[in-house]
């Protein structure tokens, strides 16, 4: 039997279209489900702050692009924004093991972007790699080149510190590069360093640095120039050595209980210090100009391949160099200009050795000599085979035989002098216009005008007689003492002396000069072994008087006369009278006999 049900088709028709319509809602339910939560942010795979997820794992082969890199993750929350980055928060902290030395770096909040391959981490952070260790308010890490970029950054490694605005650190070779403001230190008992620069390198090895516009303060030393190098030691004294170029300076001080100077400034093209175990010692091989000052002198000078030497604490000691000129000039007034082909200054004790054609040069004098060696502490000089030109200004009061207002010439073996003073050694000859003479040792006393002369070999000078006339005097003497300010010249041992046609020999003679006129020669008096000769007559005693006013020679002590005609005469006194050719004796024993003879008769 069949039975029809006729209602079927339409209850699954009302069926089917309920299920589209059903569809048709979810539909649009899930579209404005999806519509209203576009814009927000995707929950924490772990919200509780207190937990710390592990994502080392899942990024342990972490890929960008189909590269693997060793990275290690940790963080107290992890989320994903709409852009594909993946953000940090918490004690977050991301290993990079591929460089040397590993890249650790922890921070609060960091963001990952993948397609960048970048690390920026959100606040302040710290890097450590090695034994480096990098604080900064911001690090940027590229996570395929293995470089770091840092703001307001500071730098510890061991006892170095360092910071600056900007700083770049490649992890992949680790050199370190600064710039902006930038600051370190190295803090050791032993000759502590400090230093800033516009721009600062610093080697993998963490000890070989180069920068520009560098300043740096070295114990007692300091240095600047527009572009350096330096090393570090590892222990010991903080610096090894410096190389400066582009306006090279330097500042060092000294020792002040011992040197006439506090410091010494140096300015070059180039400039190295190597550091030493006893100290450290500064070179410039080019050009190079010094400042120095102190209480009582200034110095300035310039030369070429300087040397200066530094002692334990970096006190400046010894100061070398070629082609060195220089001035030295006393807050007081009085100034040196000095100069020679090598120089070597003793910084501490004030001692300044000059070589190779050393001369010196003051308001009193010119001296020119083989080598020099000055002392600021006296003043005083030691000139060995010297040329000096004496200036009118040196006396201050007139030098006897000597022009005044002209300079007098001087040359000898060595000299040795002090402000106001000279004293010559060794075949010394003296000289004027119309005037030397040759000694074996001089001294020339600047303020009274006094000159002593030793072994005096040879001299001619151009005296005045009493009537006006001006006449050759020759003089030999063991010793000659010139007096200005007594008004006459003291000569004793051998003493020769000839003025026109009269000569004169005796142990001593005193040449005396008149009072108004100092120039002109006025009486003499000679003592002990008297030899005259005059005009053919010879006639000796133990004492003789000439005065050349009243043109007469008087000799006492039991005179002997020889004549021309070869005559002996003896008596207790003769007398000679220059200006009519008369000789007169006196012989008191014999009853007062007078004997006058004219020359001639």
């Amino acid at each position: 039997m069949r039975i029809k049900h006729r209602g079927l088709p339409s209850v699954l028709g009302l069926a089917a279209l309920l299920l589209f319509l059903l569809l048709v809602i979810f539909i649009a339910g899930s579209i404005f489900y999806n519509l209203k939560n576009r814009n927000r942010q995707p929950e924490a795979i772990n919200s509780r702050p207190s937990s710390v997820q592990a994502y080392h794992e899942k990024f342990q082969a972490l890929e960008f692009a189909g590269e693997k890199m060793r990275l290690g993750l940790k963080a107290d929350q992890f989320s994903v924004d709409t852009n594909g980055r993946q953000r940090l928060e918490g004690n977050v902290e991301i290993t990079d093991e591929e460089p040397a030395g590993g890249v650790r770096i922890m921070t609060s909040g960091l963001v990952l972007d993948p397609e960048k391959k970048l690390a920026r981490t959100e606040g302040g952070a710290r890097l450590v790699s090695g034994n480096l260790w990098l604080e900064a308010q911001e690090f940027e890490y590229d996570l395929k080149d293995k470089v770091a970029r840092a703001k307001q950054a500071r730098l510890e490694r061991m006892d170095l510190s360092l910071s600056a605005g900007r700083l770049v650190y490649q992890a992949g070779n680790g050199r370190l590069e600064l710039k902006e403001g930038i600051s370190g230190e190295i803090k050791r008992k032993q000759a502590p360093l400090s230093f800033s620069s516009t721009g600062l390198i610093m080697e993998s090895d963490g000890l070989s640095f180069q920068g520009t516009d560098l300043k740096l303060a070295f114990g007692l030393i300091n240095l600047a120039a527009g572009r350096a190098r330096f090393r570090l030691k590892e222990v010991g004294s903080a610096l090894d050595s410096v190389s400066l170029e582009g306006g090279a300076r330097a500042r060092c001080r000294l020792r002040a209980e011992e040197s006439r100077f506090q410091e010494v400034n140096l300015s070059s093209e180039q400039m190295f210090l190597q550091s030493g175990r006893d100290g450290a010692v500064i070179r410039t091989p080019g050009a190079f100009a010094v400042e120095s000052s102190g209480q009582e002198w200034i110095l300035t000078g310039q030369g070429e391949g300087l040397e200066l030497y530094m002692e334990n604490g970096q006190l400046a000691r010894r100061l070398k160099a070629s082609r060195f000129r220089s001035s030295l000039k006393e807050v007081a007034g009085e100034e040196f200009q000095l100069a020679g082909q090598k120089a070597d200054y003793d910084l501490a004790l004030g001692r300044l050795r000059l070589g190779g054609q050393a001369e010196a040069r003051h308001r009193h004098f010119n001296l020119d000599s083989a080598s020099l060696e000055f002392s600021l502490n006296d003043r005083s000089f030691l000139a060995p085979g010297f040329n000096l030109e004496i200036r009118p200004e040196f006396f201050e009061s007139p030098a006897m035989f000597f022009k005044a207002g002209a300079s007098i010439y001087l040359s000898g073996e060595q000299l040795t002098g002090r402000p106001g003073f000279f004293d010559l050694n060794g075949r010394v000859r003296i000289w004027q216009t119309g005037e030397f003479c040759r000694a074996e040792k001089a001294g020339l006393d600047g303020k009274t005008g006094r000159v002593i002369l030793e072994k005096l070999t040879e001299s001619s000078w151009l005296v005045e007689r009493a009537d006006g006339r001006q006449e050759r005097l020759d003089l030999r003497a063991e010793q000659a003492r010139l007096q200005p300010g007594e008004n006459r010249a003291d000569l004793g041992g051998k003493v020769e002396f000839k003025l026109g046609n009269l000569g004169l020999s005796s142990d001593e003679l005193e040449l005396v000069f008149s009072e108004e006129n100092p120039g002109r020669l006025s009486r003499l008096e000679a003592r002990g072994r008297v030899n005259f000769s005059w005009k053919g007559y010879r006639a000796f005693g133990t004492r003789a008087e000439v005065d050349l006013v009243n043109e007469t020679l008087t000799l006492v002590g039991t005179p002997k006369l020889v004549t021309a005609s070869g005559e002996r005469l003896e008596a207790d006194k003769l007398t000679l009278f220059l200006a009519d050719d008369r000789i007169r004796l006196e012989n008191q024993k014999r009853e007062r006999s007078l004997t006058i003879l004219v020359r001639g008769q």
